[in-house]
């Protein structure tokens, strides 16, 4: 793999923290460059016009893989910040390996009815009509290497509240420390409180970053960029 990075044209990553890996490991370009993943079309349809509601929503999407996604240290955060507010929910969305495991231990702690919901499974879209209801999305993963779900929230127009992993840092999401994320969990809960009700910060958060750089047409022009670069040279 090596060999045929230093043979190659150019090394394009989803994100510059696996750029920064693989030449940790010893893959040298002429040039490196990052490609973001394509969001789909639907998850920037989204009304601006929301209905507000008292409830306010928080949103998590993952595989369940708890190893990487670190759903126990959200959960702990919930049930600090249930005891000393009730006006929010936590929607969980997604199912993999650890799903069981992951929704015992919630059942555990105790937390209020109604605090915490779970949707299992569900399709592309159906995700999308999450995020346009939701007031936020959180991502408590222990790494990514991109983070689709993060771009996807952009494109929805959520704030995000997010570990330091993947493209969190670039996209101005407010960053909780894995430290916090992991093993501390009342700090945890006043990051969630933050991303969920400071109104300067959410709009801020939600305007760092252009959606459109995360559009089919706006990564289909870099790839061609590269390609015409490439094919210019002598190879």
């Amino acid at each position: 793999m090596r060999l045929i990075g230093r043979q190659s044209e150019g090394i394009f990553t989803v994100s510059q923290k696996l750029q920064t890996a693989m030449s940790d490991c010893g893959f040298e370009a002429k040039q490196w460059g990052t490609i973001d993943n394509v969001v789909d079309d639907f998850f920037f349809e989204h009304s601006d016009d929301k209905e507000k509601e008292d409830i306010k929503t928080l949103l998590h999407v993952c595989c369940f893989d708890e190893r990487a996604k670190n759903v126990k240290g959200l959960l702990r955060a919930a049930k600090m910040l249930s005891e000393r507010r009730q006006d929010w929910r936590l929607v969980l969305v997604g199912f993999g390996p650890d799903w069981k495991e992951v929704h015992d231990f919630a059942r555990s702690l105790h937390i209020p009815t109604g605090i915490v919901c779970w949707t299992g499974e569900l399709t592309p879209e159906e995700v999308a009509d999450e995020m346009h209801r939701a007031d936020a999305l959180v991502l408590s993963s222990r790494y990514e290497t991109y983070g689709v779900v993060l771009a996807e929230a952009v494109a929805a127009g959520l704030p995000i509240l997010s570990t330091p992993v993947g493209i969190a840092e670039d996209i101005g999401a407010l960053i909780v420390p894995q430290e916090i994320a992991q093993y501390k969990p009342g700090k945890f809960a006043e990051f969630i409180e933050t991303i969920l009700w400071n109104t300067e910060y959410r709009v801020q958060n939600t305007e760092c970053i252009s959606p459109k750089r995360f559009t089919a047409e706006t990564i289909g022009k870099k790839l061609i960029g590269i390609y015409d670069s490439c094919l210019h040279h002598d190879i």
